[in-house]
């Protein structure tokens, strides 16, 4: 990227690594940042080149260099006071001549550096005091020569000013960041704007809280919720509070009620919603369309906070009569979203109720721009899609949220999109599709422990392939308190791997793993974990409980077939009748949604009852069911399930 392909560029670069020992595996596999310094033999060929350039040209093009990579012939004229307007078209004419400088393709008066770092190298000429005072010339000039569209050339404005500021102060570079970043959020440009009011608050300090720190703090939430980790929600619902709090004090109902309407931090793990919201309602005009936005809010915290399915199903309803009365869509989207994560009916009727709100919730968005809603409600239609056992539709709602998130420029919920597909392809069994998607993937999002990893660890313990499991599992059982959801992941992936690669983990450390956490946060993934790990130790006593929590997931896909774990459940209980039964509902379920990892480790675990139950007609059919489970992890590469199944013939041929 930094080279642009520049071949004695690209030579030179990778001269200077070998070098300076850059380019050993331990550095490489270390290495957080590629930027990298001009080598001297570039910067000789370059600086052989402007040599020939005029003392003036020179000098011009360094302000063009400071201007940045682009510049235009207004800008630069404005910048340079003491040229005339045909003696800086020498100057261009120059420059274009001499392959330092190119007119940008199809702007007239606009023109580029035709390398990056030919503009880095006139910079690097000018000291940094002497740096300082050309950023506020350029400044000054441009706040000038914008005068009358100062609003959409704020980003430039805020980032000469803060470049100047130990010069020109801070009360310009705060007021431009505040509109650059304000403007950035209009426009979805979510990374830019949390840069511009990270900028502005730094410049504040420890300064006491006002009407302006406020309003960066509440620019900087929904930065925050859009760009930062999921896991670190309470960061963003934390800056949106301060800054709730002071509009709250000084009794600006107005703002405080804007603020509380955003729906920034609902996610699992986030305290204060509820404190927030009741405070905020009393700003609102009950009824109103400002009333329906917090009760959203409300909802959303009461569910994630307390898990009162109840009590959030009824501040949702009342929203829905808001939006209903004031013909308001969009508060009815933002409804629709949040619904679709409260659990208020149980089992698979009320997976389906969910997934229908979120469906309906995106239908809304095609007319009507709600960037956060759309979502939330396109992450949990490819959630519970999948867990529906419908790895075609799972697919399609995580590409569309994939491509809104990508729209929205929101890098959390693309990598959410980018981890919905990787578990529906890994649901199918498409393994090498699920490898490509996670290759899309930061390496940075991949290293840190969120499902991304518990993904990658599932997909790879189905082949028999080791991953850095020891490493995983001391990082799933540091997860912190707002990581519910990847915790579950975790454990599932975890047991996956036991019983992939049992050689390679201890029994004790998984079971250690199952015990924490077990909360209503992640209640159907715990439910799995802890219903599988009562299998494994073989534990009757703690397998009825677990049998009795998961038959309300009945005929589901929780990561693994719901079905097929109540078999295994039931025939540790001496349950045999009841566990061919439910047996027979995983077969039903896996092959008629295509679920063939899961259809193959049903196939084996039933004929391993078959044969130990060994009645009349169970060897013929334990065949036929390992034929199947044989067929499928040949095609598959499932090597650790093929070699069970393997083995389990031997069994019946003796």
């Amino acid at each position: 990227t930094q080279t642009e392909g520049n071949p004695l560029f690209v030579t030179e670069t990778v001269r200077l690594f070998v070098q300076e020992g850059e380019l050993t595996p331990e550095n490489l596999a270390s290495r957080e940042s590629w930027s990298i310094r001009t080598p001297e033999g570039v910067r000789e060929v370059i600086g052989r080149r402007l040599d020939k350039l005029s003392e003036r040209t020179n000098a011009v093009l360094t302000d063009a260099a400071v201007i940045g990579r682009q510049f235009t012939l207004d800008e630069l004229g404005a910048v340079a006071e003491d040229t005339s307007h045909d003696r800086l078209l020498d100057v261009i004419d120059e420059g274009l001549d001499a392959r330092i400088i190119e007119e940008f393709p199809g702007e007239v008066g606009q023109y580029q550096f035709s390398h990056a770092v030919i503009q880095q190298t006139l910079g690097d000429e000018l000291s940094l005091t002497r740096r300082v005072r050309v950023h506020a010339r350029i400044a000054e000039a441009l706040e000038q020569l914008y005068s009358h569209s100062l609003e959409s050339h704020a980003d430039t404005l805020a980032y000469h000013f803060e470049q100047a500021q130990t010069i020109l102060g801070t009360e310009k570079m705060i007021h431009y960041s505040m509109v650059a970043g304000n403007s950035a959020l209009d426009s979805a440009a979510v990374q830019s704007a949390l840069s511009h009011f990270e900028v502005a608050l730094a410049a504040r300090g420890d300064d006491e809280i006002d009407a302006q720190k406020a309003r960066i703090l509440w620019g900087l939430a929904r930065s925050q919720g859009a760009v930062l980790e999921r896991v670190e929600s309470q960061v963003a619902f934390d800056s949106m509070k301060l800054a709730f709090d002071y509009f709250d004090w000084v009794g600006d109902g107005d703002m405080a009620t804007e603020i509380a309407g955003l729906q920034v931090g609902l996610q699992s793990g986030v305290k204060g919603g509820v404190e927030l919201a009741d405070r905020a309602l009393k700003h609102a005009e009950p009824g109103s369309v400002e009333a329906g936005k917090i009760l959203v809010m409300k909802a959303g915290a009461i569910w994630f906070e307390d898990r009162d399915a109840e009590a959030a199903s009824a501040a949702l309803d009342t929203v829905e009569s808001i939006a209903r009365a004031n013909s308001d869509e969009r508060l009815e989207m933002s409804a629709l979203a949040t619904r679709s994560a409260v659990a208020d009916s149980p089992g698979r009727d009320g997976v389906i109720k969910r997934l229908g709100a979120a469906e309906r919730a995106l239908q809304l968005a095609a007319a009507n721009s709600d960037p956060m809603a759309e979502l939330r409600a396109g992450t949990f239609a490819a959630h519970w899609s999948l867990i529906l056992g419908r790895p075609a539709e799972a697919l399609a709602h995580s590409r569309q949220l994939f491509d809104a998130a990508r729209r929205y420029a929101n890098t959390g919920y693309s990598e959410v999109g980018s981890l919905a597909q990787a578990w529906a392809h890994i649901a199918i069994g498409d393994f090498d599709q699920a490898d490509a998607v996670m290759k899309r993937l930061p390496e940075e999002i991949k290293s840190i422990i969120l499902p991304a990893a518990a993904s990658q660890m599932s997909a790879d313990s189905l082949r028999g392939l080791e991953s850095d499991y020891t490493g995983m599992f001391e990082a799933f059982r540091n997860l912190q308190e707002t990581q519910g959801p990847s915790l579950g992941f975790a454990k599932i992936s975890a047991l996956r791997l036991e019983q992939n690669l049992p050689a390679l983990v201890a029994r004790d450390i998984v079971h250690d793993l199952i015990m924490r956490r077990r909360d209503r946060g992640i209640y159907m993934l715990n439910s799995i974990a802890e219903a599988l790990d009562s299998v494994a130790r073989q534990d009757k006593g703690f397998a009825e409980g677990a049998y009795q929590s998961l038959l309300e997931f009945k005929n589901l896909l929780i990561i693994v077939s719901t079905d097929r774990i109540l078999g295994q459940l039931a025939q540790t209980l001496g349950e045999t009748d009841g566990a061919v039964e439910h047996f027979e509902d995983a077969l039903k379920f896996t092959r008629d949604n295509g679920l063939r990892p899961e259809l193959a480790w049903s196939c084996s675990d039933y004929a391993e009852l078959l044969l130990n139950r060994d009645a009349p007609g169970d060897r013929e059919k334990a065949t036929e069911l390992q034929d199947e489970a044989i067929a499928i992890t040949t095609k598959l590469g499932m090597n650790p399930l093929l070699e069970r199944v393997l083995a389990q013939r031997e069994m019946l041929r003796a």
